[in-house]
């Protein structure tokens, strides 16, 4: 019964992907001819003046760019405070380690301090 369902699912993606792919083309096919041009503002005088297609391309890729900047910035900020996290720990250990041996390896009766006796 598994093995259905994960045919199901297979053929469903596949079909999905083919469906989005025919569309893509055709998308293509029929702005590719066309005289569509388009002014698009990107800086201080200046200007991009061509197809529709070619800015929405460049616009996709661009955003794709920002996409993929933007999770590693994340991800290096996550690792960044895991780092931090994981060195305070060890010092934390480390600490724990020194006063633990300090303890130790005080003389005997040191260790039993009573406040002097008031007279």
């Amino acid at each position: 019964m598994g093995n259905l369902w994960l045919k199901i699912k297979v053929w469903t993606k596949t079909t999905i992907a083919v469906l989005m792919l025919i569309y893509g083309l055709i998308f293509v096919y029929k702005n590719m001819g066309s005289d569509k041009t388009v002014e698009f503002w990107f800086w201080f005088n200046s200007t991009y003046r061509g197809q529709l297609l070619m800015l929405m391309l460049v616009t996709f890729l661009a955003g794709g760019l920002t996409y993929f900047i933007v999770r590693t910035l994340l991800t290096t900020i996550k690792q960044l405070r895991e780092l931090r996290k994981r060195k305070f720990e060890r010092d934390a250990a480390e600490m724990m380690k020194k006063a633990a041996m300090l303890k130790h390896t005080s003389p005997a009766g040191t260790n039993d301090v009573s406040p002097p006796a008031t007279p």
